[in-house]
C-alpha cells in the first residue's frame, strides 16, 4: 500500500514538474542571456538543463521500484517481480521512443504531445491509487483535479524558445509562417521582410526569396547546383543531398535530365511546398526533379543507382542526420554511386571550421578522390569542394556548359569561363598542400561533429579564408592564363573585393594597381576615390573600356550639369555616345525615353561594358511608366545589370523605387535593409536622403528602424 501511494505520488510528480519545466522553457532564452558574458556558456547551459529534466526524471526514475515493490508480496517473489517490470519498461521505452519521434509528436506537435503525457500519468496516479485497499482517496483526488485541468488549460508551443537560434542565443524576429514538428528536427519557416527564413530546430538552413527577389540572391547555394555540371558539362542525372531551401535545384543547368534530391526530414520538403506560391519559382515543380524521403547514407547503400553528379549539402556538421555526412565513409558510398569520372561536390559553411578542420575535410577527400579543388562563389561565407578521380577541368567544362544553357548559368552570374575560375581558391596542387599531415575524419572519429561547434565566433578563416590559405590562393595561377585586366574584372563582378585588394598590392604595375582600387571603390559607394583611381588607371593603360564606363556612370550628374565629358574619355565609343544621348534625354525630359533612343541602348551587347550601364538607364526610363508591366521588366534589366556588373548603392536604391511602385513593401524594405547595415560596416557615402526620401510614406515598424539607421548614417554619426 505504502508502494502504490509512492507510485501514484509518483505519477502526479511527473506530471507537475513536466508542467512546470514546458512553462519555464520560453524563459530560457532570456534567462541564458542574463546569466552569459563571462565565459561559462556551457556550464550555464548544463545548469538550466539540470533545472528543466531533473524534478521529472528523479519521479520518472522512483516508478521503477515502487512498481516492484507493489508486485512483490515478499521479499522471495522480488526476483520475479524485478523481472516483469524490467521487460515491461524495456517494451514501454522502445515502443515509446518509436512511437512518440515517428508518430506522436509529428502527430501532435509539442502542446499536444504534453498534454497527452499528462494525461497518461495522471490515468496511472487514478488507477493506482483505486487499486489498493483501502483506496487513497488523496492521490485519486488530486489526478482527477489536475486532469480536469487539461480540459481548460491548453498548453501553447514555446514560441520564444522555438524562435531563439542555438549559434546567436537571441530569439529571432519575423512572422512565423510554418511551424512543424517532424520525425528528427522542428522545423520552421519565418518571413522576414521579402525573404523567407528556414530553419531546422533553431539552425538556420536556408533564405529564400519572394516573388519579386533580386535574381542571382544566394549565390553560395545556386553555385552548387550548378558546379558540377560545370566539371563535367555531359553528365545527365545528378543526385542532391539534402533540399534545405531548394536554392540549389534552381541553378542545376538543364543538362541534368534526371535530379534525385535525398531529404531526411519530411517536415522540409512541407515547408518549400507551403512557401511556394510566394517564391519567384517553385523548384519542386521542376519535373525532372523527385524527392526521396531519407536518410542520404540508407538511401545510397538502398540503391545500385550511379550519378555523373552527386552534390552534397548536409546540415551542421555537429547535428544528428548530417554530422556522418562529412566522413570517409560517406564519401566512400559517393564514390561508389558515381559513374567513372563522375563529380562530387561538398558544401562547408566557413563558420564552421577552422584551418585544422579545413585540413581534415581535404584529407578526407584527397583520401577517397584523386582531385580536389575549393571553390568560393561571390565572397560568401562559404566554400565548395569539388572532388573526382579524374581531372578537373571546370574552364573547359564552363565553356561547353555556356554553349548548351547558358540561360540558367546566367542567372547565377556566369556569363564566361573567367567568372567561375576567379572563384577557384585552391587547387588541386593547393588542397594537397593544405591537407598535408591532417587527420582522416572517420565515424569512428568524427572530428567535425566534435570540434566545429566550438569554433562557431572565432574561426581563423572567416569570410578572408585565412591567411594560411591565402599564401597557397591559386589566384595568381588563374592571373597567369587570364591576364590581369580579365582576372581583376572578374573578381570585381563577382565581390571578391579581398581578395581583389590583396591582388592589387602583389601587382607590380601601378595601372593595375589603380584599376583594382578604383572598381573596389565603385562599388563600395565611395565615388571619389574610384574617379580618381580609374582616371589613373586609364591614363596608364587607356584601352580599358570597363573603367571607361565606370566613369561615365559616376561622373553623370557632373558632366550632365557642366555639359560636357571629361577629355580623358574623348573620343566617345559608339556605345558610350549612345548611352551619354540617353542620359542627357532622361536628365531633360522627365518622362521615358523616346522609343529610337530606348532601341539604341538596346542594342548595346550585353557583354559590352557599357552594356549594364545601357540597362541601368532603360530600367530609370521604365519607372516613370504607369505601367505594372513596364515596372517589371525594368527589374528585370537592373537585376541583369547586377549579374555582369557589380551593384552599386544607387542600384539598389532604384531597385527598391520599383519595388515600392510594383506595392511590395517587404521587398523595398529588404533592399534598404541590405544597403543600410554594408554602410554601417564600411562607413560608405551611401544616398541616405535618397533612401530616407524613400520611406516617407511607408508606415510600418520595421521601416522606422530603418529611418533611424539612416539618419544616423546621414549625420555621420
Amino acid at each position: 500500500r505504502t508502494a502504490t501511494r509512492g507510485f501514484a505520488v509518483a505519477q502526479i510528480g511527473v506530471a507537475l514538474a513536466s508542467a512546470f519545466a514546458y512553462v519555464f522553457l520560453d524563459s530560457l532564452p532570456g534567462l541564458a542571456a542574463r546569466m552569459d558574458g563571462d565565459g561559462s556558456r556551457r556550464l550555464i547551459d548544463a545548469g538550466l538543463s539540470v533545472l528543466v529534466l531533473l524534478p521529472s526524471t528523479l519521479c520518472i526514475g522512483a516508478t521503477f521500484p515502487f512498481a516492484v515493490r507493489i508486485l512483490a508480496r515478499d521479499e522471495t517473489e522480488a526476483g520475479g517481480a524485478t523481472a516483469r517490470v524490467y521487460a515491461w519498461n524495456t517494451l514501454g521505452a522502445i515502443a515509446g521512443a518509436v512511437g512518440t519521434g515517428f508518430v506522436l509528436l509529428p502527430w501532435l506537435g509539442f502542446a499536444g504531445m504534453l498534454t497527452l503525457l499528462l494525461a497518461t500519468g495522471l490515468v496511472l496516479a487514478f488507477v493506482a491509487a483505486l487499486a489498493t485497499t483501502p483506496r487513497l482517496r488523496i492521490p485519486a483526488a488530486v489526478a482527477v483535479a489536475l486532469g480536469a485541468s487539461l480540459l481548460v488549460v491548453r498548453p501553447e508551443p514555446p514560441w520564444e524558445l522555438l524562435r531563439t537560434g542555438p549559434l546567436t542565443r537571441t530569439p529571432q524576429g519575423g512572422e512565423i509562417v510554418f511551424h512543424e514538428v517532424g520525425r528528427s528536427t522542428t522545423v520552421m519557416v519565418r518571413r522576414l521582410r521579402s525573404e523567407f527564413v528556414l530553419s531546422t530546430s533553431g539552425l538556420p538552413e536556408a533564405s529564400v526569396g519572394g516573388t519579386l527577389s533580386r535574381t542571382g540572391k544566394f549565390a553560395v547555394a545556386r553555385w552548387l547546383g550548378a558546379v558540377g555540371a560545370l566539371a563535367r558539362p555531359e553528365g545527365e542525372s545528378m543526385l542532391m543531398v539534402g533540399l534545405g531551401g531548394g536554392l540549389a535545384i534552381e541553378a542545376v543547368p538543364q543538362t541534368i535530365r534526371e535530379l534525385h534530391v535525398v531529404e531526411l526530414e519530411p517536415a522540409v520538403v512541407a515547408a518549400n511546398r507551403f512557401i511556394a506560391p510566394d517564391r519567384a519559382r517553385d523548384p519542386l515543380s521542376d519535373p525532372r526533379v523527385r524527392v526521396i524521403e531519407n536518410d542520404a547514407r540508407a538511401a545510397m547503400a538502398l540503391t545500385e543507382r550511379r550519378y555523373d553528379v552527386v552534390a552534397s549539402q548536409p546540415s551542421h556538421p555537429w547535428t544528428a542526420g548530417a554530422s556522418n555526412l562529412y566522413t570517409r565513409e560517406f564519401f566512400e558510398l559517393v564514390k561508389q554511386r558515381l559513374v567513372p569520372g563522375g563529380v562530387f561536390v561538398q558544401w562547408m559553411g566557413l563558420n564552421f571550421i577552422d584551418l585544422d578542420l579545413l585540413g581534415v575535410l581535404l584529407a578526407t577527400l584527397l583520401d577517397t578522390f584523386e582531385h580536389v579543388q575549393v571553390y568560393q562563389p561571390e565572397g560568401a561565407a562559404g566554400i565548395q569542394f569539388v572532388a573526382s578521380d579524374e581531372p578537373l577541368d571546370l574552364v573547359a567544362g564552363t565553356e561547353r556548359a555556356l554553349a548548351r544553357d547558358p540561360e540558367t548559368l546566367a542567372s547565377i552570374g556566369i556569363h564566361e569561363p573567367a567568372d567561375v575560375e576567379v572563384s577557384l581558391v585552391l587547387d588541386s596542387r593547393g588542397a594537397k598542400l593544405l591537407a598535408a599531415g591532417a587527420t582522416i575524419n572517420r565515424d569512428r572519429r568524427n572530428r567535425l561533429q566534435t570540434r566545429s561547434p566550438g569554433v562557431i565566433g572565432r574561426s581563423a578563416i572567416g569570410r578572408g579564408l585565412g591567411k594560411e590559405i591565402g599564401r597557397r590562393d591559386a589566384i595568381g595561377r588563374v592571373v597567369e592564363r587570364l591576364g590581369p585586366q580579365a582576372t581583376i574584372e572578374a573578381l570585381w563582378r563577382h565581390g571578391h573585393f579581398q581578395r581583389l585588394s590583396t591582388l592589387s598590392s602583389a601587382i607590380r604595375d601601378r595601372g593595375w594597381q589603380a584599376y583594382a582600387r578604383g572598381l573596389i571603390a565603385s562599388s563600395v559607394g565611395d565615388p571619389v576615390r574610384a574617379v580618381a583611381a580609374l582616371s589613373v588607371a586609364l591614363r596608364e593603360r587607356p584601352g580599358l573600356r570597363l573603367a571607361r564606363a565606370r566613369l561615365l556612370e559616376l561622373g553623370r550628374a557632373d558632366w550632365l550639369r557642366r555639359g560636357e565629358t571629361p577629355p580623358l574619355l574623348e573620343p566617345l565609343r559608339p556605345p558610350e555616345r549612345d548611352w551619354l544621348d540617353a542620359a542627357r534625354a532622361l536628365a531633360d525630359a522627365g518622362a521615358p525615353l523616346d522609343p529610337g533612343v530606348e532601341a539604341r541602348l538596346a542594342a548595346i551587347d550585353p557583354a559590352d561594358p557599357m552594356g549594364p550601364a545601357a540597362d541601368r538607364l532603360r530600367a530609370e526610363s521604365r519607372l516613370r511608366e504607369d505601367s505594372g508591366s513596364a515596372h517589371r521588366e525594368a527589374l528585370a534589366l537592373i537585376d541583369g545589370a547586377g549579374l555582369r556588373s557589380r551593384p552599386s548603392p544607387a542600384d539598389v536604391l532604384l531597385r527598391a523605387r520599383l519595388t515600392l511602385a510594383l506595392g511590395d513593401v517587404p521587398e523595398t524594405l529588404q533592399s534598404v535593409h541590405e544597403v543600410v547595415p554594408w554602410a554601417e560596416r564600411r562607413r560608405a557615402a551611401v544616398d541616405a536622403a535618397a533612401f530616407l526620401e524613400l520611406l516617407e510614406g511607408i508606415e510600418d515598424e520595421r521601416a522606422g528602424a530603418l529611418r533611424s539607421r539612416l539618419q544616423r548614417i546621414a549625420s555621420g554619426a
